[in-house]
């Protein structure tokens, strides 16, 4: 399932690279949870495993955009194989 999270803050942290943050943007990235059971992980302080995203520019609303209720980060797994996105 394609989900988008629209957020106030996007804070990526590559394997040994410096972090980068993006200011207003939607993470849209394919997960195998349903909406509710992947947003409420996050808020319980869980971390979800994506193997791709996409960071997008906020420009205007669109159908099923969710607002995260806090800032995202999304740190690469050691491996670099796959990230690891929290909502802490």
């Amino acid at each position: 399932m394609l989900l988008n999270l629209l957020a106030t803050e996007i804070v990526v942290v590559p394997s040994g690279a410096p972090r980068v943050a993006y200011g207003l943007s939607v993470l849209e990235f394919e997960c195998g949870y349903g909406v509710d059971a992947m947003y409420a992980r996050l808020r319980a302080g869980d971390a979800v495993v994506l193997t791709d995203f996409r960071i997008i520019a906020y420009e205007k609303e669109r159908p099923s955009l969710l607002l995260a209720e806090y800032p995202l980060r999304l740190e690469q797994k050691e491996s670099g194989q796959g990230w690891f996105l929290t909502m802490p």
